[in-house]
């Protein structure tokens, strides 16, 4: 499944895939997707929501029920149908994710061939390979973050020339989520 929107006028725009957190893009009836979506779109850039849950009938992420490999490879199907449109720009498909969708966006990031320029906020880092990213990425993570916790991320961050790692501090999971806010404490962290 993919959402797409596109900006006024004929193009070539750039392009921006995202993969959603845990729970999809409905999460919270789905207006911090939507809020972002069309930011994005406003400043120019076709919109991919690629929805790696929704292509195989699930709501959730729980339970590994899609890998990062999966996940990637959704990315990569994904950009490679944006690759064929005419008004897309050619060198400039680019990923955002967020947590469990921020670790899709670094698992494609050290793939690199289908991408140009990645941001994950606050991965998911457990269980990625610690392989390097090969395309310019951006990590931005809380660093009170205990959900998805920075320092699993630490070897990525390491071995990566084309990453770069902004840790705010004070800041809990899904702290760009002002529907989220004030923070409230669950089974698995603060979100």
């Amino acid at each position: 499944y993919m959402e797409t929107t596109t900006p006024k006028g004929a193009g070539p725009f750039p392009a921006v895939m995202m993969v959603s957190g845990c729970s999809g893009f409905n999460f919270g009836g789905g207006g911090f997707y939507d809020d972002v979506q069309a930011n994005i779109t406003k400043l120019g850039f076709v919109v991919v929501r690629v929805d790696s849950l929704r292509f195989r009938g699930k709501s959730r992420c729980n339970g590994g029920v899609v890998s990062a490999r999966e996940q990637v490879a959704d990315i990569q199907a994904a950009s490679a149908y944006l690759q064929g449109q005419k008004n897309i720009k050619q060198g400039a498909i680019n990923l955002l994710g967020w947590s469990w969708g921020g670790k899709g966006a670094l698992a494609a990031a050290m793939v690199g061939k289908a991408i140009d320029a990645a941001v994950a906020y606050y991965p998911a880092c457990e269980n990625l390979s610690s392989n390097s990213v090969t395309v310019p990425t951006l990590i931005l993570h809380g660093a009170a973050d205990n959900a998805a916790k920075p320092a699993l991320c630490d070897s990525i961050v390491a071995k990566s020339k084309t990453l770069t790692r902004r840790l705010y501090p004070g800041a809990h999971h899904a702290f760009d989520n002002p529907a989220l806010d004030p923070p409230k404490e669950y089974q698995f962290g603060t979100i």
